[in-house]
Order: C-alpha cells, then sequence, then structure tokens
C-alpha cells in the first residue's frame, strides 16, 4: 500500500559490497501501483463496472511485501539494517500526508456529522494514531455496508495492517539472516500458509470481521516477501515471448478480479488469490521489453504510480465527506468529480507533503527531531480525539431542532419480555411468560403477530387495547412473514420461521383467541429486493425472500413470486375458517434512514424541513399484495384490511410523511418509530374492535 522506495542510496550510504546485488528501480511496479489505485477510487464511487474495485488493496499489499522484502534482503546483506532507520522510512514515508489528510477532515466532520458519527470518527482517528485502526472498524462496520461510506478513515485499515507487519517482518527477518535462501523460502512459506488458513476459518466464521483480521491478510504481505526471496538476485524471470505470456496472464487476472468480483461474494479467501497471483505474475514477469511490462511503465500510469498513496489517501475522505454533506445519494456526476479532485489533491500532496519530508534536510532532516516531531502529533491526535470521543461526539454543536430528527433511531419498541425471537433463539414453547396482556390470567380475545413491523407497532397498539379493557398475545420471529407454509430462502434452515408461526397459531386457538393481527413486510418476501425510493434513498441489506416449504426458487424467479402470492391467498382463506383475521398492509418504506436524513435537512435546509417519499413510489411496489390483501377483505366477512398508507400518505400532495415538525415517524429506513407507531395503532384497534363485533352474539 504505502511502499514505494526509490531503491536509490545517497553519497553517505555505505557502497555495497563486490558482488552483492543492488536491487534496481522497476518503472512497471509504479504502473502496477495505479491499476490497484484507480479501481479502489471507483469501487468507492459506486461505479458498478468496477465492482471488485476493492482488490486493489490485495494488489498494493504484494507490492508492498514484494519491495520492502528486496530493500531489507539488501541492507541487512550489506550490513546496512538498523531497525531505526527502517522506521525512519516508514515514518517519512507514510506519517506527514496521513497527517495532513486527517487535519483536513477533521473541520468538516465537526460541522457535518452527527454527534454518534463524530464519536466514532473521534474514534478512529485515535486507533490511526495508536496503527490500530483494523481492529477500530474490524468492530464496528462491514467494509462494504453504506455505513462504511460514511468512515472518513475507514480506509486506513489497510496501512494498519501494513504497519503491524512491519512492526514484526524486519526483526525476523534480521534474525534469520543467516539461514540459507531455500530455508528462509520455506519459512515464509510456512507462514504465509497459516496466515491463509486463519483466513479460510474466518471467512466461514465472520466474514465481515475477516476482511479487516490482520491475520488474514498477513499472507498476501508474505506472498510479495516469498516473491522478494525467491527471486535472489533477479529482478524478474526473463524477458522472452514466455515471461510476456504470464505477464499477460497476471495482468488478466487482476483484471478479471476488479470488473467480474462483487461486495456480496466472501472474501477475503479463496478469490483473493486471483488478484494476488495475478500481481505476482506481474511482478515476477513483466519485464521492459514485454508488452505489459511497456504498458505500465508507460508515463501515464507511471504517474499515478508515483502519487498512488496519497490518492488512496484522500479519496475516502472526499467520497465520505461528499455522502455527508448531501442530503440524498451524491449525484454520478458529483462522484466523478470527487475522484478527479482525489487525484489532483494527491498530485499536490506528492509534491508539497510526500516529496520533501522524505528527504533527510531541512527541519525534520535529523532523525530525533523527526521521531519527536511524529511523537508530538501523535500525541496531539490522541488527545483531541480521546476528547472527542469522551464528549460523545459533542451534542452541543446543535440545537434541539437537530438533533429531535437522531433521538428517532431509539424511540422504537422494547418490551424487553422475551417475547420476540429470531434465528438466534431456539423456539419457544407457547405460550411464553408475559406476552399475555394485561396478565397472563386475562382472557386473550387478540392475537398480535408478526415479524419486526409488528414489534415496532406492538406497544402502541398494546397500550390502545388495554385502554378498551382488550385482552392479547403478543409475539413475533424476526423477518418472518406470520403465515404458515413459508420460509426464507436466504436465511436457510435455522430460520424456522413455519414452525413458530404453527405452534403460536394452534396455541391461539387451544386458547380462545377470535381476532388475529398479522404485521409483517409482505411485499419485500415476496419481491425479495430492499425498496429504492427513486429519489437517493436505498434501503441496506441484502436480498429478503421466502417460498413456500418444498421450494427454493430465485430472488427473480417469476414462478417462486406467483406461487408465494397463492400461498399468501391460500393461508389466509384458511386462517379466515379458524379466526377473525385482520391484516395490516405493508407499511410505507421511507427508502432512507429518516433520522440521518432528518437531521441533514434540519441541518442544511431548515429546522422544520417535512422529509417525505413518493405515494405513487409506495403504491407501485407494494400493488401486487395490496390487491389480493383488497380482494379477500372484500371476498370473506372474516379478514379485515388496515390501509397503513392512509396513517402517512396524503393523495392531495402524493406524498408520504416520514418526519415533520411534529414527529419522526421512523427510526431507520423502514420500521416505525414509537410517534410513526402511534399513527398508525388506531387504524388497526379500530379495525380490531370491528372484528369483535362480528362475532359478538
Amino acid at each position: 500500500m504505502t511502499s514505494h522506495e526509490t531503491w536509490a542510496y545517497s553519497r553517505k550510504s555505505p557502497a555495497p559490497p563486490r558482488h552483492t546485488y543492488a536491487p534496481r528501480y522497476r518503472r512497471e511496479i509504479d504502473g502496477l501501483r495505479a491499476v490497484a489505485v484507480l479501481p479502489v477510487i471507483f469501487f468507492h464511487a459506486g461505479f458498478v463496472a468496477f465492482g471488485g474495485g476493492y482488490v486493489g488493496v490485495d494488489v498494493f499489499f504484494v507490492i508492498s511485501g514484494y519491495l520492502i522484502t528486496r530493500i531489507l534482503q539488501d541492507e541487512i546483506a550489506r550490513d546496512a539494517f538498523t531497525l531505526a532507520f527502517f522506521y525512519e522510512r516508514r515514518i517519512r514515508r507514510i506519517v506527514p500526508a496521513l497527517l495532513v489528510v486527517i487535519a483536513f477532515t477533521a473541520p468538516f466532520a465537526w460541522a457535518w456529522m452527527s454527534p454518534q458519527q463524530l464519536e466514532d470518527f473521534a474514534a478512529s482517528v485515535f486507533s490511526v494514531a495508536l496503527g490500530l485502526s483494523n481492529f477500530f472498524f474490524l468492530s464496528q462496520v462491514d467494509y462494504f455496508s453504506p455505513n462504511a461510506e460514511l468512515q472518513p478513515l475507514m480506509h486506513t485499515w489497510s496501512l494498519a495492517i501494513e504497519e503491524q507487519y512491519y512492526f514484526l517482518f524486519p526483526a525476523a527477518l534480521y534474525l534469520l539472516r543467516k539461514l540459507r535462501r531455500p530455508m528462509l523460502f520455506a519459512v515464509l512459506l510456512v507462514g504465509v500458509c497459516v496466515s491463509f488458513a486463519i483466513c479460510l476459518w474466518g471467512m466461514s466464521e465472520n466474514p465481515a470481521r475477516n476482511f479487516f483480521f490482520t491475520l488474514s491478510r498477513f499472507w498476501e504481505i508474505g506472498f510479495g516477501a516469498l516473491l522478494a526471496v525467491g527471486l535472489g538476485a533477479r529482478d524478474r524471470l526473463g524477458e522472452g515471448a514466455v515471461a510476456g505470456a504470464f505477464a499477460g496472464l497476471g495482468l488478466v487476472l487482476i483484471f478479471v478480479a476488479i470488473f467480474l468480483f462483487s461486495a456480496t461474494m466472501p472474501y477475503p479467501g479463496p478469490l483473493t488469490l486471483v488478484p494476488v497471483l495475478g500481481t505476482g505474475l506481474v511482478i515476477l514477469f513483466a519485464g521492459p521489453a514485454t508488452l505489459v511490462g511497456k504498458l505500465l511503465a508507460a508515463r501515464p500510469f507511471v504517474g499515478i504510480g508515483l502519487i498512488s498513496y496519497s490518492a488512496y489517501l484522500w479519496h475516502q475522505p472526499l467520497f465520505a465527506l461528499l455522502r455527508l454533506r448531501s442530503v440524498h445519494d451524491p449525484s454520478p456526476e458529483a462522484l466523478v468529480a470527487v475522484a478527479v479532485a482525489s487525484l489532483l489533491l494527491a498530485g499536490v500532496s506528492w509534491r508539497f507533503v510526500e516529496q520533501p519530508l522524505r528527504k533527510r534536510r531541512g527541519l525534520f532532516g535529523a532523525r530525533p527531531a523527526l521521531f519527536g516531531a511524529a511523537g508530538a502529533c501523535f500525541v496531539l491526535l490522541i488527545s483531541l480525539s480521546l476528547a472527542g470521543y469522551l464528549a460523545k461526539g459533542v451534542p452541543a454543536r446543535f440545537d434541539a431542532g437537530v438533533t429531535r430528527y437522531l433521538s428517532a433511531a431509539t424511540d422504537r419498541a422494547d418490551r424487553g419480555d422475551g417475547c420476540f425471537f429470531d434465528l438466534n433463539h431456539d423456539l419457544p414453547r407457547q405460550p411464553v411468560p408475559g406476552c399475555a396482556h394485561p396478565d397472563a390470567k386475562a382472557r386473550m380475545d387478540v392475537l398480535l403477530l408478526g415479524d419486526s413491523h409488528a414489534l415496532a407497532i406492538s406497544e402502541a397498539v398494546g397500550a390502545l387495547l388495554e385502554r378498551r379493557g382488550i385482552g392479547y398475545y403478543d409475539v413475533g420471529y424476526g423477518g418472518c412473514i406470520p403465515l404458515p407454509g413459508f420460509h426464507r430462502v436466504d436465511l436457510g434452515p435455522a430460520h424456522r420461521c413455519a414452525a413458530f408461526d404453527t405452534s403460536v397459531l394452534d396455541y391461539a386457538a387451544q386458547a380462545g383467541v377470535s381476532t388475529i393481527v398479522l404485521t409483517a413486510r409482505y411485499t419485500l418476501y415476496l419481491e425479495g429486493h430492499r425498496y429504492d425510493n427513486g429519489e437517493g434513498g436505498r434501503e441496506p441489506g441484502a436480498d429478503a425472500y421466502i417460498d413456500v416449504l418444498g421450494k427454493a426458487g430465485g430472488v427473480d424467479d417469476p414462478e417462486r413470486r406467483a406461487r408465494v402470492l397463492r400461498a399468501y391467498e391460500a393461508q389466509i382463506r384458511d386462517l379466515a375458517k379458524r379466526f377473525e383475521v385482520v391484516l395490516v398492509a405493508p407499511v410505507p418504506e421511507p427508502g432512507w434512514n429518516v433520522p440521518q436524513v432528518g437531521f441533514k435537512h434540519a441541518l442544511f435546509r431548515g429546522r422544520d424541513s417535512v422529509v417525505s417519499t413518493s405515494y405513487a413510489g409506495y403504491q407501485a411496489r407494494n400493488a401486487e399484495v395490496n390487491a389480493l390483501f383488497e380482494r379477500l377483505a372484500a371476498e370473506l366477512a372474516r379478514v379485515r384490511l388496515v390501509h397503513t398508507a392512509e396513517a402517512f400518505c396524503e393523495a392531495a400532495s402524493a406524498r408520504c410523511v416520514n418526519a415533520d415538525a411534529q414527529g419522526v415517524y421512523y427510526f431507520d429506513s423502514d420500521h416505525p418509530s414509537q410517534a410513526g407507531a402511534r399513527r398508525l395503532a388506531p387504524l388497526v384497534v379500530e379495525a380490531i374492535e370491528g372484528a369483535r363485533a362480528a362475532i359478538r352474539p
């Protein structure tokens, strides 16, 4: 990532002993850095074609391991190696530009970040100063999640891994200096294999954390070290047609990873071998006479390669700040402009920050002055970041008119009574203690059943039921449609939705429950894809879809969709033979995180800005499900439908409100907050009372 050594010695450096190899500068490796950094930038810009652009970091890892191992080998052979000199070079190479980028980012973070975001930013600065940012992000964020896009220093995870590697490797290489080359190669190979095995284990245990884990990544840098040791005194292996073919194959492998990989693939893991081996082939075979060598040694590639470290440093903060400042998703034009700006700033940074401070002259020419200045800067960083973290992001920066939106993130139902389950729980035995209201001895007339949307409205609905003296039983299961006979294809057999539904409904029948209220994301489970509101908001998360038991169609399989829709009707008709059924239609989905978008509206557009989405979008999204429910409610006397749009949408304005001066009605991108539930609850209770009235003698 950071390694860009010139392999040149000053006049004061000891001259290499006779017959000792001194490594030479290879322009094509600088060109290879351009091939690595540009896809990373384009990936973070969200360009679909560069779905695997994140593999540029793997290319950097291999290059770094190769170059620094060659330099260390040469210094050890010349008896010129010292840890102090090694770390001096690393500080001159890494620290100045990094400090400039952090100093540039901090004022914008202060002005634009919410308290929680600023608290996280402060913690990330603290971890960067300690060289442990990969562990911070390992515990905080999935690299491929939308939240990662708002982390200005998220990309420093790779710098941390390199620094952790080079904290150990130079001393180890020095201690092993007397080993013959085959034996040293074997020792390194064992280390690489152990790290790769840890990577494979981590991929199955926790892929999100595995991405940032040090030992899951060491093998990539170690692979570059293997190349250096294996080459010995040679720069590369051959120059002929065979070398050209292998170099071409290497470049093809890198391009395959960049353009054919995606964020949904398990990574790192076996797939990581593709860009790693491709980089190795280019390093081994791309000589000046090969086509690949000539291409990578061309001035544009070399120029971008020279500034690649600064480009890598600048791109993520700029993209994150753009997204923080944008109320909705930035336009493609804005993202392109930021990508270009990152390269321009990289050129300035390389010329006026990197280059001057890499030379041992001027204010920080002496090693003690350099170490002292670097230490002072990191102490300052640690102090300021710790202060920001302990102050919890300094919420006093904003008035209540702004922060009220953020408080909605915690305005959610929290029964705390063990009545809501998911795939991480064993199936409960019915009845579940504490889930009958007002108490277990009261007659239960109503069952509230569903997924997390049922949980979101349960407290508000329950409060109204209790005021009317209506007893109810309230349970739910995350991501579970409250109709028997279905399974979540994307979650597998661990998600025991069908068994949960059957046990609850059987208990309800035995307990004399007359009315069941079914609330769920019926459209999501049918469609499979998260909601895109067409206005810059798309709900994060993977596809979530169901099929009938015994079937497992694909998310876009029209036969699956038709089968599920038919089964919806059959199951509801069957339940209507046993109970009065209240169907709660799908709640309008905002698509964007309402507290965050509301915060931005208040900050950038005025305190009382209304956050809303298209009513037509809701209608189009839920057309099939709502049409089915309306038909069943019209045909079956024992089925009633709650039109949730009546609580949030207005035909006159053609908008569905997410937040306004009276409240913030969602706590994320789809779940109603308590304020939102209070808008919807009266409609649900009205339908319940209508159902109960129909069965009275």
